[in-house]
């Protein structure tokens, strides 16, 4: 059985501002006197010339470099290259400025300008990470609607951009601390962080695009909420879903089901779990609730159980509240879930959409080999003997 192993945020930050192996050197030369005609005298004259070199390297060490020489106040030449770089001066003259431009995705840009003719021979930029991570994002959709939560470490300054196939939050000053994500597409452009969500055709026609962002008070981040809202207020999906939740039964939670549950329960950090069902006050909560109530009709004595044996009625509100505050621990709420993702979408997104709701800030690849083999394994016990 694969175990999915918590994501520590710490070591991928280490591993971002520790930068990559050593590159090898590239080499650049800025001349601009390269295509000048010049007498026999000044041809010996520039052949006697010392060159200057001078040796560019960055911390993060693979950053990009623009590099400019600057005569009489205009750009004469432009170069661009990667660090480290071994840049080379043959016709350095009194008033002659070179600018070295560092940048790196998830860092400040930071540009340092020398005296051509005073220019030292060893240059080293230090880059600093950009003051705000973007460290956990959810993209769930679900019967007709669909939400992106983006986690900060800090307050970030937000512009939502729509195009009619693409939606895209850019974050002011922001690095990424996520891993590759094959429903986001996540971007340093400049000091700003791109995060993109494909859209299908026709979609923004039929819907209404939400933003606000405020604290999360259990994970104690900032945190930004993207939501589409069906133009109709929701009715449509709102009886998919009842039509779906109708059509759940006791196969749902039986001893197979049970044994799919647990087998996720096992590979899956209790803490992610708990993070990924906890209320949020958007429109997966009217869902889960739904759920939970008919978790137990379906049940013998019309209560659903935690774990550790404690249980609620889900058709009293209070009660209701208390169970969702806890739904990662209630008995045959995951096989149920599933049951429910089944009935409301297409066979080969079932798995991908559950994956969304129950564990969607870890690899996406360990997430879907851990539910193919819960399923394997709840096949395994409906196969006749």
């Amino acid at each position: 059985m694969t175990r999915i192993a918590p994501i520590v945020l710490a070591g991928l930050l280490a591993g971002t501002i520790a930068g990559g192996a050593a590159a090898a050197e590239s080499e650049v030369v800025l001349d601009p006197d390269a295509h000048t005609e010049r007498s026999g005298i000044e041809r010996w004259q520039r052949a006697r010339h010392r060159v200057s070199e001078v040796r560019v390297e960055t911390q993060p060490t693979d950053a990009r470099l623009e590099l400019r020489y600057v005569r009489e106040q205009r750009t004469r030449l432009h170069e661009r290259t990667q660090a480290p770089t071994l840049l080379r001066l043959p016709s350095v003259a009194g008033g002659d400025v070179v600018v070295l431009r560092a940048l790196r995705p998830g860092y400040r840009t930071r540009e340092l300008s020398y005296p051509a003719n005073e220019i030292p021979a060893r240059i080293e930029i230090l880059l600093e990470p950009l003051p705000n991570a973007l460290l956990a994002a959810t993209h769930r959709r679900l019967v007709g609607r669909r939400s992106l939560v983006l986690w900060t470490q800090s307050s970030a300054d937000v512009r939502v951009q729509e195009t009619a196939r693409a939606v895209h939050v850019v974050l002011a000053e922001t690095r990424s601390e996520l891993a590759g994500r094959p429903d986001l597409s996540i971007e340093n452009v400049g000091e700003d962080l791109f995060v993109a969500v494909a859209l299908d055709d026709g979609w923004q026609a039929h819907q209404e695009l939400r933003a606000h962002q405020g604290r999360d008070p259990v994970r104690g981040l900032e945190r930004i909420v993207i939501e589409w809202v069906p133009r109709d207020g929701g009715l449509a999906a709102t009886e998919r879903a009842r039509a779906g939740l109708a059509r759940l039964g006791a196969d749902d939670v039986d001893v197979c089901a049970r044994q799919f549950e647990r087998e996720l329960r096992q590979a899956m950090p209790a803490t992610s779990l708990a993070r990924a069902l906890a209320p949020t006050g958007r429109f997966l909560d009217a869902i889960q609730r739904a759920t939970l109530r008919r978790l137990a009709e379906l049940d013998r004595i019309g209560l659903v159980e935690l774990v550790d044996g404690t249980r609620f009625d889900p058709m009293r509100p209070i009660e209701a509240d208390l169970a969702m505050g806890r739904a990662s621990e209630i008995r045959g709420y995951l096989a149920i879930l599933s049951g429910f993702v089944r009935q409301v979408t297409t066979p080969h997104e079932t798995d991908r959409v559950l994956a969304s709701l129950i564990a969607p800030d870890l690899p996406a690849a360990e997430v879907a080999q851990v539910i193919a083999e819960a399923r394997r394994v709840e096949r395994s016990c409906r196969a006749p003997n």
